[in-house]
């Protein structure tokens, strides 16, 4: 078998560089030898990896004996006439020389030099053949070994980040970035003489890494420019077209709408545009409705332009954080359209507000459900807690109301998919109302009210795949409610193991869930990303529970593909986000009993937060996240051993992490049964259907 022993060489205190990592290519007939040179290296303070395997023939056997020879930083090569012409020696050479690792030959008995591996014909040999200078020989090659150590433990490094690149078939969201792209490009300026270049490869991956940083830097600097362009090239499209149809009022008014609701969209899909930018180009349609409203100054039809003008307008300024004019233009489409449903005299006149039309008192209840979310977000930034409790009050109001108009229509119209959504939405947001003043009963209450409307739509139209996923949605929210209430229990009350249980249930219904919405659509990473969400939430149960090794499987599941999503889309901070949380998930399992391990993964999550911090919208909030994890990264570097710490360096966390991530992929269990599993989700829907006495959204 292979073994790398691992270094308890003190030189913890001096703060020196950690001794070379070596492997040592040798002939089995040469044994003896290697034995006695393994020890003389250790007592020497470096960590020798030598194979010692007599089987040969399985492919697990070589990938080994290539992890070992990627991780080492010189392959000593014993030569002799045995080894110079050994298959098993000549392919360690072979390999090694493929990713230009340093060697150091030595001769443990004379070889002929024609028949000495060309790669090592060229270098200098050190000699081991005097059995009485065995030590001094020793010494002269721990000095060698040493030599320049620094360069070539990066070299080690750069080397296996690197191939995994190469063997993942190069994808971007392995490449380097700041500092380490930085690092790695003073590394190859400062080759010292006489040590092996880096790979080709290796200069590809690190010109790749440039370029991609480059691209990111230009779309970064150009992002606002480009975007204020292109809203402004949009909304001037439209204005065009606008005045060519003006002659024409259904079709101006159509092109009016479509100017406000893309131009709009757009301005919130416009990394970090200012609110400065947002008031000229909506300020430029508002000019554009005033246009049509004093040709066509009566007409009902306007007034609904207005509205969603303004509901448009609240939701950009929303985005970029300026809640004051969010409100302001909230409240103006509330106002235009609660006169044009007569929703004011909803209780004198009850009729004429139910004889509207239906599509517009659901616009009415989206405008009253936004003030409920922006009094909701002004209750979360709000420090006194008076103040916290009236605001959320307030919101409790718009949310209950916007309740009430949706179940109404959900049952003239039951088959409108987006008006009986928007019920469990409404029921979801009560909910929330509720955890954030720790009504935890009251919130579960609204929760499972969710669910069952959910469920009740979802078994008349169990196609719809906009049903589904709310259904899934609505499993995750009642799931994290129990988990939520288990957290209050003690871990051996029963009580506790069948909150767990049943939460557990939950999120697997989810799950089933949204693996068939991404069967049905592969290139739908919404989907995709909401899968790596159920995983998380299984994971959180499992370890609740103490059940390690399962949200171990949750969770990696759940990191390889939001690194897949992160690796199409490295700018998507929500994707940065999905990815750093599981790492740290991960990391915590570890941090107990395997502190170098979490250090792995708390410190990636480090390195993708630092690099997000270039376009982070809310840079206090993204330091204030990266200050917390680097404060674990020292509580975990305190608990791990000097000379041990003194090992890793560079990019050895890239590596741990991606060499546990493939090791996910190439242990995954087999296929999964989505049939039983979606049959199962179907069950339990039957259930919590048939439960209901009555249906609860009416």
């Amino acid at each position: 078998m292979a073994t790398d022993a691992p270094d308890k060489v003190s030189a913890e205190a001096t703060g020196q560089p950690a001794k070379a990592k070596v492997f040592i290519s040798y002939s089995r007939k040469d044994m003896a030898f290697a034995d006695r040179l393994e020890v003389a290296l250790k007592a020497r303070g470096f960590s020798p990896a030598i194979d010692r395997s007599e089987i040969y023939a399985f492919e697990e056997w070589w990938k080994r004996i290539e992890t070992l020879i990627t991780q080492a930083d010189t392959v000593v090569f014993l030569l002799s006439p045995d080894s110079v012409v050994s298959e098993v020696a000549l392919k360690e050479v072979s390999f090694a020389a493929s990713l230009n690792k340093r060697f150091a030959p030595i001769v443990c008995h004379r070889v002929g030099d024609r028949a000495v591996p060309e790669v090592l014909a060229k270098l200098n040999y050190i000699f081991f053949d005097d059995e009485a200078r065995f030590e001094e020989s020793a010494d002269r090659l721990a000095q060698a070994l040493d030599t320049d150590i620094h360069w070539i433990r990066q070299h080690t490094e750069i080397g296996l980040e690197v191939r995994h690149w190469s063997l993942a078939n190069r994808p971007n969201g392995l490449l380097l970035r700041s500092p380490a792209l930085e690092e790695a490009e003073r590394w190859i300026a400062a080759r010292p003489e006489g040590a092996p270049a880096p790979t080709e490869e290796t200069q590809a991956f690190v010109r790749h890494s440039r370029q991609a940083a480059t691209r990111r830097r230009s779309v970064l600097t150009a992002s606002l420019a480009g975007g204020l362009i292109l809203a402004l090239g949009l909304a001037g499209l439209a204005y065009w077209q606008f005045q060519t149809a003006e002659s024409n009022f259904g079709i101006a008014r159509e092109t009016a709408d479509n100017m406000i609701v893309s131009t709009s969209q757009g301005l919130r899909n416009i990394h970090g545009v200012n609110v400065t930018t947002i008031d000229i180009v909506l300020g430029a349609i508002d000019k554009s409705i005033d246009k049509l409203t004093e040709s066509h100054r009566d007409t009902l039809l306007i007034d609904l332009s207005r509205a969603s003008v303004a509901f448009e307008f609240a939701k950009t300024y929303q985005a970029a954080g300026n809640r004051a004019a969010a409100l302001k233009k909230a409240s103006e489409s509330l106002a235009i359209r609660g006169r044009i449903t007569k929703y004011d005299h909803r209780e004198s006149l009850p009729r004429a507000f139910q004889a509207s039309s239906g599509d517009w008192r659901w616009e009415l209840s989206r405008s009253l459900e936004l003030i409920g979310d922006l009094k909701r977000e002004e209750a979360k930034e709000h420090g006194i807690e008076e103040e916290k409790k009236q605001l959320r009050q307030e919101a409790f109001k718009w949310f209950s109301e916007a309740l009430a108009v949706r179940q109404r229509l959900a049952k003239t119209s039951p088959d409108k998919d987006d008006w009986v959504i928007g019920i469990s939405q409404s029921f979801v947001r009560l909910g929330d109302l509720d955890i954030e003043e720790d009504k935890v009963e009251a919130a579960q209450g609204y929760y499972e009210q969710s669910l069952h409307n959910a469920a009740l739509f979802f078994s008349r139209r169990p196609k719809s795949a906009k049903l589904q996923r709310e259904l899934s949605w609505n499993f995750n929210k009642v799931g994290d409610i129990k988990l939520r209430v288990a957290e209050r229990k003690a871990r051996d009350e029963e009580s506790f193991h069948k909150l767990a249980e049943a939460a557990i249930g939950d999120f697997n219904n989810s799950l089933c869930i949204r693996r068939k919405l991404a069967s049905s659509e592969p290139a739908n990473v919404l989907f995709r990303r909401d899968i790596s969400y159920a995983l998380v939430r299984i994971g959180d149960a499992r370890l609740m529970r103490a059940e390690r090794s399962e949200a171990e499987t949750a969770y990696f599941e759940a990191l390889t593909i939001s690194l897949e999503l992160l690796d199409n889309d490295p700018r998507d901070a929500r994707y940065v986000d999905d990815v750093v949380a599981v790492l740290q998930k991960i990391g915590g399992i570890y941090r107990a009993a395997e502190p170098e391990q979490a250090l792995a993964f708390y410190q990636y999550a480090a390195d993708l937060r630092t690099s997000a911090l270039e376009w982070a919208l809310k840079k206090k909030e993204a330091q204030a996240r990266l200050q917390k994890n680097q404060t674990i990264i020292d509580a975990l570097q305190s608990q791990i051993d000097t000379a041990e710490r003194a090992r890793l360096t560079g990019l050895w966390w890239r590596a741990r992490v991606n060499e546990a991530v493939d090791d996910f992929i190439i242990g995954r269990a087999g296929r999964r049964n989505v049939e039983a599993c979606w049959n199962a989700m179907i069950t339990s829907v039957e259930e919590i259907v048939g439960a209901a006495t009555r249906a609860t959204v009416f």
